[in-house]
């Protein structure tokens, strides 16, 4: 391996270390906001839970994407808000198939 290849590969090791730390610290102090903000707004505790998971799997995957502090906790928000969106879409869409099945 030449020496030009070992440098990148040494700084995306450094840089993965520092995305997990950033998403740890994120995780850790949001996970409670969020979750409370999905739990006043979904049926059950269990939804809030799906919800909270698929927020922070956004973040995971957009971590270089998430501002800095502290404007993560509205980023993280915005996010949540269009989870909560899609979850509605789904149950809606459900419904309506499970009424055309009873009624098919």
């Amino acid at each position: 391996m030449s020496a030009n290849m070992e440098g990148p590969v040494s700084g995306d090791s450094a840089s993965v270390v520092e995305r997990e730390r950033r998403f740890e610290f994120m995780y850790q102090a949001h996970y409670q906001s969020i979750y409370n903000y999905a739990v006043r707004r979904v049926i059950s505790a269990q939804e809030a839970v799906d919800v909270v998971s698929d927020v922070f799997t956004t973040a995971w995957r957009r971590v270089d994407d998430v501002p800095l502090p502290p404007e993560e906790r509205l980023w993280l928000y915005g996010v949540a808000r269009r989870v909560l969106s899609q979850h509605r879409r789904s149950s809606m869409r459900r419904g309506r198939l499970l009424d055309r099945m009873k009624a098919g």
